[in-house]
């Protein structure tokens, strides 16, 4: 060794200190996704048990209604045609819902 203390380069400096923020951003971009992807999923998997309370609701509804009369009141004559659009709604979500995957069923 001839003695001398070798300089620090400010540009590779540079570099390797924007190379490491760069890592650590990347590191902590990844970590929030997978953060964000198991609440989209937590919200999705509510939405779906809502979907089905108010499905069953509205059912029960409809059916209970069924055999009732029109009320004479005109104040009320639109309760009728909402009960008949929620069964309708009921009926078309039972039938175009989507389908549980068995790889979905597996992760619970």
């Amino acid at each position: 060794m001839s003695g001398k203390i070798p300089r620090v380069n400010p540009l590779a400096a540079r570099k390797a200190l924007l190379v490491s923020a760069s890592d650590y951003n990347r590191a902590a971009l990844i970590s929030d996704v997978g953060e964000l992807s198991a609440e989209t999923q937590a919200l999705v998997d509510r939405a779906k048990a809502i979907g089905s309370l108010t499905s069953v609701a509205a059912m029960l509804l409809s059916g209970l209604t069924k055999g009732a009369a029109a009320p004479s009141s005109p104040k009320f004559a639109w309760l009728p045609n909402l009960l008949k659009g929620a069964e309708l709604v009921t009926n078309l979500w039972l039938v175009f819902r989507p389908k549980q995957t068995a790889n979905h069923s597996q992760e619970k």
